[in-house]
């Protein structure tokens, strides 16, 4: 297997594990009183799953840089798309569609880049989010996300796709970000979510 199945976040008592080939979360508390965090083969059994199949978190949260500033952060009116914005929306669609219905989490993960935001990322998201109105089924996190990740790779921009969980209440959310700018949400929205 060239992927792990499971990425684990351990945080709050608990190890988040989001299956990457199912696109599912599972939740394993750790037992009353605090028990040291598992270890990847602990957590193997508990899975049912070959200790390569885990990859914990904790690594890849620390190489992530947290979000500082989201697009709202830049107005300078060049926010118009143009026709050769809608036509790269047209045709970053088919691939999302793929992604979203056929390809498991750990495609959507793989080959993920840790980009530096520039002025040509910022103009490029600032104009999606104008045309995302106008297609259905972008009210989602995942899609938008996706969409707007493929979007910004035809016309030669890299970005990163973070998936975040909160646990009280347990809830799951997915965001695109350039460095430490989020492309896709308000940075307050994002608060309360630990990446996985």
């Amino acid at each position: 297997m060239s992927h792990p199945r499971y990425s684990i976040v351990q945080f709050e008592g608990m190890d988040i594990a989001l299956d990457l080939v199912g696109d599912a979360y599972v939740a394993l508390p750790w037992n009353l009183p605090p028990e040291p965090p598992r270890t990847r083969s602990a957590l193997a059994a508990e899975l049912r799953v070959s200790p390569g199949e885990i990859d914990l978190a904790r690594i890849s949260i620390t190489n992530l840089q947290r979000p500082s500033r989201d697009l709202g952060d830049w107005a300078d009116g060049r926010d118009t798309p143009r026709l050769k914005d809608w036509v790269t929306l047209l045709r970053a669609l088919p691939s999302t569609m793929l992604d979203l219905r056929v390809r498991p989490p750990a495609n959507w993960l793989a080959n993920d880049v840790r980009a530096i935001p520039d002025s040509r990322v910022i103009e490029a998201a600032r104009r999606f989010r104008l045309m995302r109105l106008f297609v259905p089924g972008l009210g989602r996190c995942l899609p938008h996300a996706l969409l707007l990740r493929a979007f910004l790779k035809r016309q030669g921009h890299r970005s990163t796709l973070v998936i975040g969980v909160r646990i009280n209440p347990f809830e799951a959310h997915s965001w695109l970000q350039s460095g430490d700018v989020v492309l896709t949400d308000d940075l307050e929205r994002l608060a309360g979510y630990t990446p996985i």
